[in-house]
């Protein structure tokens, strides 16, 4: 009975253990994914000053992309008449961020929008 009892006892411990063990590794993943996502968030807000200064040189549809040393983000601007929309992509590893931004002629912005699709 003894012995019985002590490879119940181990055999739930190790269950718990195991459990403990992917729930962790569940929790960094997550961690890194959202980390990564951010970076992604980051990259196309830079892209943001990039894409207002090509408006203010020359007021005109624009296509571009800035490279990063973790990853990247595309810029397509498209101008009608006295306002302009600015589409951005960040993206690192495979995790993409989107933002449009609207903005008049002076530059000022009048909407912007992440994305989710």
């Amino acid at each position: 009975i003894a012995l019985v009892s002590v490879l119940i006892i181990s055999a739930i411990a190790i269950i718990i253990g195991v459990s403990i063990s992917l729930l962790g590794m569940s929790e960094l993943q997550m961690g890194f994914s959202e980390n990564q996502s951010f970076k992604a968030f980051n990259y196309a807000d830079a892209c943001t000053e990039e894409a207002l200064e090509r408006l203010r040189i020359n007021w005109a549809n624009y296509s571009g992309s800035l490279s990063f040393d973790e990853g990247s983000c595309t810029i397509n601007t498209v101008v009608s008449g006295g306002s302009a929309t600015i589409n951005l992509v960040g993206t690192v590893d495979n995790f993409t961020r989107k933002i449009q931004i609207s903005v008049d002629s002076s530059l000022n912005v009048t909407a912007w929008e992440e994305l989710t699709s």
